[in-house]
C-alpha cells in the first residue's frame, strides 16, 4: 500500500497519518491543516486498484496495448468525477454530505489515476455502535432519514449501492442523519451494471454477490434493512464472516426464516426482515414504502428516546439451601462458578484492550525512532488534544494509557494487522484455559449434600509370618546401614532380624494398601459425586416458549425431568406473583393486565439446578379505546361510509363485520380509520362490528346498528361560470330518478351563507366577492348524500384561447379575466388522446412546444400552480400531416440512402460505434436508438441547415415519441456515414413504427418493438 502524495493544490497546507483501512483500492486516511485545528479524512481511489489488472487487460486482448486501456481507465476516473458531481447536488438539497474537496491526478508510477476525496472528521454509526447503542426514537429516525434520502436519489434517477454504517454520519445537534460518500448507478442502466468492487460490502444483497450479476431496485431498502437488522441486534450482523454469511443464503435459498433482531419488537421486525428478505419481491420496492411503515410504527408505539438494551430481567428467587454437612466450599465453588461464567466477556474485553494497548505503545516506540523531526508536527498535538474530548472518540479501558494520535497517525498498516491476530489468539488461549480450569475444578469437587462421606475403613493386617532358619538374603531397611547375613547370625544368636524384618514389611503393605484403598475411594467418590452432579442436581429444560393474547398466556416447556417439580412463576414489574402448575407440559396465566410486561421463570422442588432454564418475557397489548364509532349512507347504493377514533395502540389491520338476517356476513378488512363499505342491500338492518389484530385490546363501543340506503345524489356538479359578483352551477339528475326539487347552498367561513330551491338542476347566486372562497352543496328533497364543489379566492375565467402551428412549433395563446395567479400557469396536454399528460409551467399567458407531430391532435387545459380555480381553460389542435413526399435533393434520394437501427447504452457514440453486433430493432424503455446512414452515391456538399424529424407511432396510429434536431447538411455526412440519435422511446411494450424525415421529406419507415 503506497503512501499517498501531497498532491497540489489540494493537500497544501495539510499534513497525513498512516492508512486506517484499504481494500479493493480504496484507503482512507486521518488529516489535519497545520496551520488551524481543522480535522479531515482523506479517501484515495485508485484507478486501477493495482497495475496488476492493467496487466490482465492487456494478456487477455482486451485492449491492443497501454494507451487504450489508459483511456479506458480515464473514462472510470470520469465516472466517479460524475459521481461527486451528484453527490454535490443531493447535499445541496437534503439526506446527503459532499466532500470539501477533490483532485483527480495520473499515477506517478504505472498507467491508470489517483482520486483525492477530502471530507470534514465527522461522527460514522460505525463508530457509534462501538461505543454505545442508539435509542428506539433514534433508530427510527435514521431510517425515516436514510428513506428520505435515498428518494431523493431515486427521484434525480439514481441508486445509492454504498449504504454502510461507515458511510452513515450522525449530526449530534440535530440528531438526523446524513449519507456521505459515493456509491451511485443510474435508474436506467442497472440492468446492464455490475456492482464494482469498491461498493461491496456485507450489506449488499445476496443476489449481487456474483461479480457478473446486474443490479436491481432494492439494493438500497436491502443495505438499510441490514443497518436497523444491526442496530437492534446489539450491533452484530445475522453473520459473523463470509463463510456464515454463506450458510445463512443457502438456509433462506432454501426457504428458511432470517432470524429476527434481537432487542426488537414484533412490529420493528416484521420491517427489517421485510427489507432484509431473500426474494427482491418480497423486499419494500421504495424507500417511501419502507418509510410510511416507520412512520406507522413510531404513531402507533409512542417511540421513545430509551437505550435499546435488553430488557431488564430479575433473576427468579430461590429458596436457600442448608446443607447437612458443615462444609460449604462446594456452594461457595459453584457461586464461583457462577461469577466467573458472568464475568468472562468483560474479562475477554479486558484482554483485547490491552493488548491492542501494548500493541499500539510497540508501534508508537517503533515510529518515534523512525520518524524524522518535522517542521509541522505540533499539528499532531493539537489534534490529540481535539481527539480527546468526550463524545468524540472511544476512550481506552480503566486505568490504561489511550495511545496518542501521533502514534495512530504513524502506525504502519501491516503492524495493526500483526497485533490484531496476535491479539486474537493470546484471547483464545486465554479463554480456553480458563474454561479447563472450571471443568478441572467441577471433576476435582467434593460430592454435594446430601452426599456423606464414608467413615474411614480399618483393614485388618495378617499377623507377621515367621520364617523357618534358612539361607536369607540381604535386606536393606529403609533408614537403617544394617544388613542381616548368615554370619551375623552364627555371632549374635539373641538378635532376630527375621522376626524383625517381617513385622517392618508388613507395617509397609499395610500403608501401602490403606493408602490404594483411600485412592479407591476417593475416586468412586468422586465419580460418584460427578456423576450426581450431571444427572440429578443438573435438570436440563430443552426449550420454554410463550405466547399470549390480550389479557392472558400460555407458558409451554419441554424437558425429560419429572414436570411435577416444576413450577412457573409470572411476575409484573411491581413484583406481584402469578404460579402455575404444568399440565402435559403447559401453564397458563389469565386476567392479566393491559399493557405490562412480565418476566416468565422456573423453579424446581428438590436440590437441582435448573440448565437453560432463563426466564422469559412477554409484554400484553395496551388498551385500545374505540371512539366515536359511527356510519353513513355512502355515494352509491347500499353503501357505508364507516368511521372512528382510537386511543392507544392501533391495530395493522381492522376487521368490520356486517351481519343481518338471511345473509352471510360480508367480512371487509382495512387500514386507517376510514372505511367505504360497499354490496350492502338497500333497506336492510345491518350490525357491524369493529375488531382488531391481537396486538390491541379493544375497549370501548366498537358495534352499531346501520340501516343501507338506496342513494340520490347529485351527479357531475360544477361550476359553469363566475364573472363579476355572479356564479352560476349546474349538475345532472341521476338516471331513471324524478327530483322534486333541489336545495342549493353557497357558503364561506366569513359569514357568508344563501340557499336557493330550484326545481331544475342549475342555480346561479348573486352578490358574492371574488376576494373569498366558497364552498358549494347540492342536496335533493328525500336525498341522503350531498354533493360539494369549491371556488377560491380570485378565481380566473379564461376569456379565449389561441392554438396555432408555426412550422413545427405549436404556438398557444390565452386571454382571460381576473388577477394573474401567483405561482404562475399550469397548462397540461395530450396528444391523440393518449392517457399520459404532459405539463408546462409558465408566468406568461403562452406557451411554445417544439417538435409538433405531424397528423396529431391535441388537448390542452390550464390551470393554476397555486390551485386557484380556473374556468374555461380548455382548447384544442390538430397538426397537419406531411405531404408525403419522399426525401430527394443534394444529388441523394430516399433510395440511395441506407438506414440502420442501432442498441448503444450512450448518447455520446459516432458511426463508429454503430456496428453489426449491436443493430437490432428490439428495445426497452430508457434505450438509446442509434441510426446510421450510409451511401455509395457521390452527394453535392452544402451549408444549408437540415431538420431530422422521428416520429414514434403506435400499432394504432397514435403518437408515442417525437424528436427533432437541426444542423447543417456538411455537418451530417462524413464520407457517406451519418450518425443520428433518438432517445425518447415508448414506455409501454408492444409494436412500433419509426418514420425518419429530413426536411419535411420522409427517408424511411422502419418497424420497432418495445419488450
Amino acid at each position: 500500500m503506497s503512501e499517498p502524495r501531497l498532491i497540489s493544490p489540494m493537500l497544501d497546507s495539510f499534513a497525513l497519518g498512516g492508512a486506517i483501512s484499504s481494500h479493493s483500492g480504496v484507503s482512507c486516511y486521518p488529516a489535519m491543516r497545520t496551520d488551524s485545528d481543522e480535522r479531515y479524512i482523506l479517501k484515495t481511489i485508485s484507478v486501477p486498484a493495482s497495475q496488476l489488472q492493467l496487466e490482465a487487460l492487456l494478456l487477455t486482448g482486451a485492449y491492443p496495448n497501454a494507451e487504450a486501456a489508459r483511456e479506458y481507465f480515464k473514462d472510470l476516473a470520469k465516472g466517479i468525477r460524475s459521481e461527486i458531481e451528484i453527490l454535490d447536488k443531493l447535499a445541496a438539497r437534503r439526506g446527503f454530505l459532499s466532500f470539501a474537496d477533490s483532485q483527480i491526478v495520473p499515477m506517478d508510477e504505472g498507467v491508470g489515476y489517483e482520486i483525492y476525496l477530502l471530507s470534514f472528521y465527522r461522527r460514522t454509526l460505525e463508530r457509534h455502535l462501538k461505543k454505545e447503542p442508539l435509542t428506539h426514537l433514534s433508530a427510527v429516525n435514521l431510517g425515516i432519514d436514510l428513506c428520505a434520502a435515498l428518494a431523493l436519489c431515486r427521484e434525480m434517477g439514481y441508486l445509492y449501492v454504498g449504504l454502510k454504517p461507515s458511510n452513515i454520519f450522525i449530526n449530534t445537534a440535530s440528531q438526523s442523519y446524513h449519507l456521505g460518500d459515493l456509491g451511485f448507478v443510474r435508474l436506467d442502466s442497472l440492468k446492464y451494471t455490475s456492482l464494482p468492487d469498491r461498493y461491496r460490502s456485507d450489506y449488499i444483497p445476496p443476489e449481487v454477490g456474483d461479480a457478473f450479476a446486474t443490479l436491481n431496485t432494492t439494493m438500497d431498502t436491502y443495505a438499510l434493512g441490514l443497518v436497523l437488522y444491526q442496530i437492534y441486534n446489539n450491533a452484530q450482523l445475522p453473520f459473523a464472516d463470509e463463510a456464515e454469511k454463506a450458510a445463512l443464503m443457502a438456509q433462506l435459498a432454501a426457504g428458511e426464516s432470517l432470524t429476527a433482531p434481537v432487542y426488537a419488537d414484533y412490529e420493528m421486525a416484521e420491517i427489517i426482515l421485510k427489507a432484509c428478505a431473500y426474494d427482491p419481491a418480497d423486499r419494500w420496492q421504495t424507500p417511501e414504502e419502507m418509510a410510511q411503515a416507520l412512520i406507522g410504527y413510531m404513531k402507533r408505539n409512542g417511540v421513545n428516546d430509551v437505550p435499546i438494551v435488553p430488557p431488564a430481567i430479575p433473576e427468579p428467587e430461590e429458596e436457600p439451601f442448608e446443607p447437612e454437612y458443615e462444609d460449604d466450599d462446594l456452594s461457595e465453588e459453584l457461586e464461583g462458578e457462577v461469577s466467573v461464567s458472568e464475568d468472562e466477556p468483560a474479562e475477554e474485553a479486558a484482554v483485547e484492550e490491552t493488548a491492542a494497548e501494548e500493541a499500539s505503545d510497540e508501534e508508537e516506540a517503533e515510529s518515534e525512532e523512525a520518524q524524522p523531526e518535522e517542521a509541522g508536527a505540533d499539528w499532531i498535538d493539537r489534534m490529540d488534544a481535539i481527539l480527546s474530548e468526550d463524545g468524540e472518540t472511544e476512550s481506552a479501558p480503566d486505568g490504561e494509557e489511550e495511545p496518542s494520535l501521533r502514534q495512530l497517525l504513524e502506525e504502519d498498516g501491516a503492524q495493526v494487522d500483526e497485533a490484531d491476530e496476535a491479539l486474537e489468539a493470546d484471547s483464545l488461549s486465554e479463554e480456553t484455559a480458563s474454561l479447563m480450569d472450571q471443568v478441572q475444578e467441577l471433576i476435582e469437587h467434593e460430592a454435594p449434600a446430601p452426599v456423606v462421606a464414608p467413615e474411614p475403613i480399618e483393614i485388618p493386617m495378617p499377623e507377621p509370618i515367621v520364617l523357618e532358619e534358612e539361607e536369607a538374603p540381604s535386606f536393606a531397611i529403609p533408614g537403617n546401614d544394617l544388613f542381616v547375613t548368615d554370619e551375623d547370625e552364627d555371632e549374635e544368636e539373641e538378635f532376630e532380624p527375621v522376626d524383625e524384618l517381617t513385622e517392618t514389611n508388613a507395617k509397609t503393605w499395610k500403608r501401602l494398601v490403606g493408602a490404594i484403598v483411600a485412592l479407591v475411594l476417593l475416586a468412586a467418590l468422586a465419580f460418584g459425586g460427578y456423576y450426581y452432579y450431571r444427572n440429578y442436581y443438573q435438570q436440563e429444560i430443552q426449550d420454554m416458549t410463550v405466547e399470549g393474547h390480550a389479557d392472558s398466556l400460555t407458558v409451554t416447556v419441554v424437558s425429560d425431568m419429572d414436570m411435577s417439580l416444576l413450577t412457573v412463576v409470572c411476575k409484573d414489574t411491581y413484583g406481584n406473583l402469578k404460579t402455575a402448575e404444568l399440565e402435559n407440559g403447559q401453564a397458563v396465566f389469565k386476567n392479566l393486565q393491559p399493557g405490562s410486561q412480565y418476566i416468565i421463570s422456573l423453579e424446581v422442588e428438590g436440590f437441582h439446578e435448573l440448565v437453560n432454564a432463563s426466564p422469559k418475557s412477554y409484554s400484553t397489548p395496551e388498551r385500545t379505546q374505540i371512539v366515536n364509532l359511527n356510519a353513513v349512507t355512502g355515494a352509491e347504493d347500499g353503501a357505508a361510509i364507516i368511521s372512528f377514533g382510537v386511543e392507544g395502540p392501533e391495530s395493522e389491520e381492522w376487521v368490520l363485520t356486517c351481519s343481518t338476517s338471511g345473509e352471510e356476513d360480508k367480512v371487509f378488512t382495512f387500514t386507517g380509520h376510514n372505511y367505504t363499505v360497499v354490496g350492502l342491500t338497500p333497506g336492510a338492518a345491518y350490525t357491524l362490528t369493529l375488531s382488531g389484530n391481537d396486538n390491541v385490546y379493544l375497549i370501548g363501543d366498537h358495534q352499531l346498528q346501520f340501516t343501507a340506503q338506496k342513494v340520490i345524489y347529485a351527479q357531475n356538479l360544477a361550476i359553469t361560470s363566475c364573472v363579476g359578483n355572479s356564479m352560476t352551477i349546474a349538475w345532472e339528475s341521476p338516471e331513471g330518478v324524478q327530483v322534486s326539487s333541489w336545495t342549493a347552498r353557497c357558503y364561506n367561513e366569513e359569514g357568508f351563507d344563501e340557499t336557493i330551491v330550484v326545481t331544475e338542476p342549475t342555480a346561479t347566486f348573486s352578490n358574492i366577492s371574488p376576494d373569498s372562497p366558497y364552498t358549494l352543496e347540492v342536496t335533493a328533497e328525500g336525498m341522503t348524500q350531498s354533493m360539494r364543489t369549491y371556488i377560491t379566492a380570485n378565481p380566473v375565467t379564461i376569456t379565449g384561447m389561441k392554438p396555432r402551428v408555426n412550422d413545427l412549433t405549436i404556438e398557444l395563446t390565452w386571454y382571460y379575466e381576473g388577477k394573474t395567479p401567483e405561482s404562475g400557469w399550469l397548462v397540461f396536454y395530450t396528444v391523440d388522446g393518449s392517457t399520459e399528460q404532459q405539463v408546462i409551467e409558465t408566468f406568461e399567458s403562452s406557451i411554445t412546444i417544439y417538435p409538433a407531430a405531424p397528423g396529431s391532435h391535441y388537448e390542452f387545459m390550464i390551470q393554476s400552480a397555486d390551485a386557484t380555480s380556473i374556468f374555461n381553460g380548455t382548447a384544442s389542435l390538430d397538426v397537419p400531416a406531411l405531404s408525403g413526399e419522399t426525401f430527394s435533393g443534394y444529388g441523394l434520394r430516399a433510395s440511395g440512402i441506407k438506414v440502420t437501427l442501432h442498441k448503444v447504452r450512450t448518447t455520446d457514440f459516432d458511426r463508429y460505434d454503430l456496428t453489426e453486433e449491436n443493430a437490432t430493432a428490439i428495445y426497452s424503455a430508457g434505450d438509446v436508438i442509434g441510426l446510421k446512414y450510409f451511401t455509395s452515391s457521390i452527394y453535392q456538399m452544402s451549408a444549408a441547415d437540415i431538420t431530422t424529424l422521428i416520429v414514434i407511432r403506435d400499432a394504432e396510429g397514435r403518437l408515442a415519441a417525437v424528436s427533432a434536431r437541426t444542423r447543417t447538411w456538411d455537418d451530417m455526412w462524413e464520407s457517406g456515414y451519418c450518425a443520428e440519435q433518438m432517445t425518447q422511446l415508448p414506455t409501454i411494450p408492444g409494436s412500433y413504427t419509426m418514420s425518419v424525415y429530413l426536411n419535411g421529406m420522409l427517408l424511411t419507415e422502419q418497424n420497432i418493438t418495445i419488450s
